[in-house]
Formats: structure tokens, C-alpha cells, sequence
């Protein structure tokens, strides 16, 4: 087994050392930016609308779409699955 220069070792324990620290700084920035994101408030000012919205309220938003779209898609299989099976649905005259 070769022997390694002590230098060498040093060299690449603080290369590696520097890298690690670099990446959870930059880690922890992205954590902090995303966290001050969260509850600031984006303001559009155009011609002709004026938003105001958080991105954790957009977010819940998305759930709620999320939730609705998919009853709405399986309402849909629903009902192809009703007109593929040729069954018929009979309305009565006083629903109409």
C-alpha cells in the first residue's frame, strides 16, 4: 500500500470540507428565501386589474382546485361510463 503525502490529505480534506460548507450555506439561504416568500404578499398593478394574493393563500387555492377537478373527472368517467354501457337515464316530465 502506497503511502500518501500528509499535504495531499490535508488538500483534499479541506476541498472537500469547503464544498460541504458551501452547499448547506447555499441549502440554508434557499430554506431562509422560501420561508420569507411564504408569507409576503405579491402586488399587480396593471391597467386594468389590481391583485393582491400570498403564496401560502395560492397554495390552498391549488388544493382546492385540485380537489374539485378531480370530482369533476370522475364525474365525467361517470357519465361515459353510463353512456358506453348504453344505459339510459330517464328524466321525469315534472323535472323538466
Amino acid at each position: 500500500m502506497s503511502e500518501e503525502n500528509p499535504s495531499e490529505f490535508i488538500n483534499q480534506f479541506l476541498g472537500s470540507t469547503t464544498a460541504n460548507l458551501l452547499f448547506t450555506l447555499i441549502l440554508g439561504f434557499a430554506a431562509w428565501l422560501k420561508s420569507r416568500c411564504q408569507n409576503s404578499n405579491c402586488q399587480i398593478h396593471a391597467g386594468i386589474c389590481e391583485c393582491d394574493s400570498s403564496l401560502s393563500e395560492l397554495g390552498e387555492i391549488k388544493e382546492t382546485l385540485t380537489t374539485t377537478q378531480n370530482t369533476q373527472r370522475n364525474m365525467l368517467k361517470d357519465i361515459l361510463a353510463l353512456v358506453n354501457g348504453k344505459e339510459r337515464i330517464t328524466v321525469e316530465p315534472s323535472l323538466v
